[in-house]
């Protein structure tokens, strides 16, 4: 196992636990091989390599030439491989050497719902993980050898290094039409914590020891099937949360029955109304109007660029064109209440 590829840019986020879609245990799991952890390649995954080398040509527009690594499908790809701790790698999309300040590059492609993941300069936490996980690595490689290797077995010598790197840019494309750079600086104390939990991780998979929960993990992720014949441990300690969850089960129901026949009074008040007031509170029964896209009666190049039509997208991308098309229909009620100013 040590000489098996552990942990990689895309990783340092679930070993940290800031990675909402793949728990530390279950990536454990994997390393170990008690689970599954083939490589299948969606749709999405498609077409952000598709789209890698544009996002690099206009990366480059900023920082001037970009040189390459390759991907994962590329026979002549170079990985850089941490000198001291086996296991450790990263696969960088590309090393900015047209810049003075020479930053590595990540190339992400995501679609119209992610966006607001993209903006004011912010990245999700497990992509700001492998940016500072990149430039940990690459830091080390270039220290130790004093080389770099790009595609193809391009090597490079490194006499100028600083040591460290100030920062990495991403090279964002949204919804396959807007295009974001954004500059993470070096965080050292991040990487410092990075390193901790990385060599933490990695003596857990070379013993076998199960890691400590931490960050998303779940205890459904840990303890998947119980032991049906080991009968009901008696834990004291546990005992005040034991009654305060019996007692609040308790009092949710009859509160929840309450709150259901309140509603109802309330509402037959309103009838035909939208709302009514009174002691200082105001209730509202609302048919919210909304607006919507018939695809039907889109133009054809429309509807040919947005063939898994997405009335969100197509609102903030095409606005001139959603309020042409679009009509207004009428939602069902929404009840609120709240509290007068």
């Amino acid at each position: 196992m040590e000489n098996k590829r552990i942990v990689s840019g895309s990783s340092f986020g679930i070993i940290m636990g800031l990675n909402p879609y793949k728990s530390r245990i279950n990536y454990y799991r994997e390393c170990i091989g008690e689970t599954d952890d083939s490589f299948v390649e969606n749709e999405k995954m498609y077409w952000g390599r598709e789209f890698e080398p544009l996002v690099r040509k206009r990366m480059e527009a900023d920082l001037g030439k970009i040189k390459e690594f390759g991907d994962y499908e590329n026979p002549g790809a170079v990985r850089i491989n941490h000198p001291t701790l086996k296991g450790v790698s990263v696969l960088l999309d590309g090393w900015a050497i047209g810049s003075n300040a020479k930053p590595i590059v990540e190339i992400k492609c995501v679609g119209m719902d992610k966006s607001r993941d993209w903006s004011n300069d912010s990245v999700p936490p497990y992509y700001y993980a492998q940016v500072q996980g990149q430039m940990w690595v690459t830091e080390a490689y270039i220290n130790k050898h004093k080389t770099i290797e790009f595609l193809n077995r391009e090597i490079i010598e490194v006499n100028n290094f600083a040591g460290k790197f100030e920062g990495a840019y991403f090279g964002v494309l949204v919804g396959g039409q807007e295009f974001r750079l954004i500059y993470i600086k070096r965080d050292s104390d991040f990487i410092e914590r990075l390193e901790t939990d990385t060599r933490y991780f990695l003596n857990c998979v070379k013993s076998k020891t199960v890691p400590e929960k931490q960050g998303t993990d779940k205890p459904e992720d840990y303890y998947k099937q119980p032991n049906n014949t080991a009968g009901i441990d008696n834990c004291p300690f546990t005992g005040e949360l034991l009654a305060e969850l019996f007692n609040m089960n308790t009092q949710l129901k009859p509160l929840k029955k309450r709150k259901d026949e309140l509603e109802k009074e309330i509402k037959d008040a309103i009838g035909f109304s939208v709302g009514i007031s009174g002691g200082g509170y105001t209730a509202t029964w609302k048919s919210p109007i909304i607006k919507t896209v018939d695809v039907d009666y889109l133009p054809k190049e429309l509807v040919n660029r947005y063939m898994r039509f997405n009335q969100s997208a197509f609102r903030k991308s095409c606005p001139d064109e959603f309020n042409k098309y679009s009509k207004e229909i009428t939602g069902s009620r929404r009840f609120s209440l709240k509290k007068d100013k």
